[in-house]
């Protein structure tokens, strides 16, 4: 938001359609906000939730693909002979 700092969190959980944030002051955040993770140049508008002593949940409030969400890209992007962490199998 224009003219608060930037405060940096830890993503605890990802999904298209929110995420689950820890970081020091939840309190300090806006009901609203943007957003920005810098490993993957993910950047979205956001509203709280849920709030607790040391976490938040967020909404996201645009549209998001999954494939945004996973840093090594779209799921095509997976080698052919990567195992499977489950089963062992190729995929």
């Amino acid at each position: 938001m224009p003219g608060r700092p930037k405060l940096s969190c830890t993503v605890v959980d990802l999904s298209v359609g929110g995420a689950l944030l820890q970081l020091q002051k939840p309190s300090w955040l806006p009901y609203n906000f943007m957003l920005t993770i810098e490993a993957t140049r993910f950047v979205t508008s956001c509203e709280v939730r849920h709030s607790r002593s040391d976490s938040v949940g967020v909404r996201f409030l645009s549209a998001v693909e999954a494939a945004v969400l996973d840093p090594r890209g779209a799921q095509e992007a997976r080698s052919l002979n990567e195992n499977d962490a489950w089963t062992g199998n190729y995929r």
